[in-house]
């Protein structure tokens, strides 16, 4: 009977920097978007007050 051998041994490198490529990239974006929100949402009430001022 042949020893098992470890199948992460063989496994490529690239695959697990895909991974946390796209893990990191999906935490970016979702930061992202809290923050662009709350400027979108702040130019918009200032719009809206400049609007009332006229």
């Amino acid at each position: 009977m042949e020893a098992k051998t470890s199948r992460i041994k063989y496994f490529p490198v690239s695959f697990f920097s895909v991974v946390m490529g796209l893990v990191g990239f999906t935490i970016a974006l979702q930061k992202a978007e809290k923050v662009l929100t709350n400027i979108l949402q702040a130019v918009s009430i200032f719009c809206k007050m400049e609007m009332n001022c006229n």
